[in-house]
C-alpha cells in the first residue's frame, strides 16, 4: 500500500481555492474565471494522478473533504456558465399552474402570469418549449418546493451528484480498488462547474448509469433495468447504452426500451407532446458541434450507429460495461450537433471504473481527463477561438481511437468450453 503523499493536500487546497475564487465571479463575465479554472484543471489533474493507485484512509479522506468544499463554494453562487437550472424552475413553475411545458414556450401568451416574475429574465430559449423526459420533471419540481429561487434546483442536482461519489465508492470498494480513483470524478474541474455551480440535470442520469454497472457486475439484471430506466428516464441520451448494457440479454434490453416507452406513450396517448422541442434542439440548434458539420447529419449518424454496434458486439465478448459505456459517450459528443459541456460529465464518472488489467486499458485516461476538463473553453473563453474546440475534438478523437483499440483486441482471444484461450 503507498503511504499518503503531502502533495495532495497541496492539490486538494488549490482545488478548494479556486472553486472559491470561481465561485465569487458572481454577475461578472464568464471569461474572468479563466485564472481560477486554469488552477483548478491543473490541481484536480495532479491530484488525482497522486491519488490514483492509493489506498490509505489518509488520501480518501482528503480526496473528500476537498470535493466537499469546492461543491459548497460552488454551490454558494449562481449558475455562471449555463442558465439551464433557471429553466428547471420555470417549467416546475408552469406544471404548478397546471400548464404543459412541455407545448408551452416561456413566451406563449398563455403564460403571462408567470412572465412578470424576475425569474423570466434569466431563462434562455424563451420561444421554444422545453424538451425533458419525465422524471426530469419530477425532480425540478422537488427543487421548486425546496426554494422558491434557484437554490432549490441546484440542491437536488447536487444531491444527485453526491449519490454519484457515494456509488462510485461502493463499486470500488466491492471490486478491491483503490479509493483514491474517485478523485478523477470528485476534483473533474468539469463535474464541479456543472453541477455545483450550474446545476444540470445530468447528475441524477449519471448516478442511474453507475447504478447500472454496479448491479451488472452483481449479474442483478432486474436491478440493471431499473437503474438504467431511471437514468433514460431524467436524460434521453443513456438510451444508447441499453444495447451494451444488456449485450447478452436481448430480452432485457427491450423490455427496458419498452418500459420506457410507454412511460412516454401514456401521457402521449392524453394530447402531451411528449418530446417537447427536440426537434428543433436536433435540426436547428448548434452548439460545438464538433465532427457533426464535417460528416454531416446522415454520417454522424451512421458512426454512432457503428460505435453502438461495435461497442455491443464487444461486450458480448466480455468488454466491460463501463469501457463500452466510454466509447458510447464519446463518440456521442463527436457526433452530435450540439457537444455541450455538461454532457461530457459523465465520462469521468465512468472512467473511475475502468479495469487496470493491462496498459491498453488506462492509456486514454490521460487524454480523457484534459478534454472533458477542457470542454467549459466551449463557453467562449477568449483562449478558445478556433483552435481550442480543434484540440478538444482531437484529445476526443484519441480516446475514441484508444478505446476502439481496445474492443478490437476483445475479439481475438475468448476461453473456450475446456478454459482454454481460443482465437475467434
Amino acid at each position: 500500500m503507498r503511504r499518503f503523499s503531502p502533495a495532495l493536500l497541496v492539490c486538494g487546497a488549490l482545488v478548494i481555492g479556486a472553486a472559491a475564487s470561481i465561485g465569487a465571479t458572481a454577475g461578472r463575465a464568464p471569461a474572468d474565471i479563466g485564472g481560477a479554472y486554469a488552477v483548478l484543471v491543473v490541481a484536480g489533474l495532479a491530484g488525482t494522478a497522486i491519488a490514483w493507485r492509493r489506498r490509505d484512509r489518509t488520501t480518501l479522506v482528503v480526496v473528500i473533504v476537498a470535493a466537499l468544499a469546492a461543491r459548497v463554494a460552488l454551490f454558494s453562487s449562481p449558475p455562471l456558465l449555463s442558465h439551464d437550472a433557471y429553466r428547471y424552475l420555470w417549467d416546475a413553475g408552469v406544471l404548478r399552474l397546471g400548464r404543459d411545458p412541455l407545448a408551452l414556450a416561456p413566451a406563449a401568451p398563455a403564460l403571462a402570469a408567470l412572465r412578470d416574475l424576475p425569474l423570466f429574465g434569466s431563462i434562455d430559449y424563451r420561444t421554444i418549449p422545453s424538451l425533458y423526459p419525465p422524471l426530469a420533471y419530477v425532480l425540478f419540481a422537488i427543487g421548486s418546493i425546496s426554494s422558491p429561487n434557484v437554490s432549490g434546483e441546484k440542491a437536488v442536482m447536487l444531491a444527485g451528484d453526491l449519490l454519484a461519489i457515494v456509488l462510485l465508492l461502493a463499486a470500488l470498494r466491492a471490486r478491491a480498488l483503490p479509493l483514491g480513483r474517485v478523485a478523477l470524478y470528485a476534483w473533474s474541474p468539469l463535474v464541479l462547474l456543472e453541477f455545483a455551480q450550474n446545476a444540470h440535470v445530468e447528475s441524477w442520469a449519471i448516478a442511474g448509469v453507475i447504478g447500472t454497472a454496479i448491479a451488472l457486475e452483481r449479474e442483478r439484471l432486474r436491478a440493471a433495468a431499473l437503474w438504467l430506466g431511471f437514468a433514460i428516464l431524467v436524460k434521453l441520451t443513456p438510451v444508447a447504452l441499453l444495447p451494451v448494457a444488456f449485450a447478452r440479454r436481448p430480452r432485457t434490453a427491450l423490455a427496458c426500451g419498452v418500459a420506457c416507452a410507454v412511460a412516454y406513450a401514456v401521457p402521449a396517448a392524453c394530447g402531451v407532446p411528449v418530446f417537447g422541442s427536440l426537434g428543433t434542439y436536433v435540426n436547428v440548434q448548434r452548439f460545438f458541434p464538433t465532427l457533426y458539420v464535417a460528416l454531416h447529419p446522415a454520417g454522424a449518424a451512421l458512426l454512432f450507429a457503428a460505435v453502438v454496434l461495435a461497442a455491443t458486439l464487444a461486450r458480448r465478448r466480455g468488454l466491460p460495461f463501463a469501457e463500452g459505456a466510454i466509447v458510447v459517450e464519446v463518440a456521442f459528443l463527436l457526433c452530435t450537433p450540439n457537444a455541450l459541456p455538461w454532457y461530457a460529465t459523465i465520462v469521468p464518472a465512468l472512467a473511475v471504473l475502468v479495469e487496470p488489467r493491462d496498459a491498453a486499458r488506462v492509456a486514454g485516461l490521460p487524454a480523457l481527463a484534459l478534454g472533458t476538463s477542457l470542454m467549459p473553453l466551449a463557453y467562449g473563453h477568449p483562449f478558445s477561438g478556433a483552435v481550442m474546440p480543434l484540440l478538444i475534438a482531437a484529445a476526443l478523437c484519441t480516446l475514441l481511437v484508444i478505446l476502439g483499440m481496445r474492443l478490437g483486441s476483445s475479439f481475438t482471444i475468448v476461453k473456450d468450453s475446456y478454459g482454454t484461450d481460443a482465437l475467434t
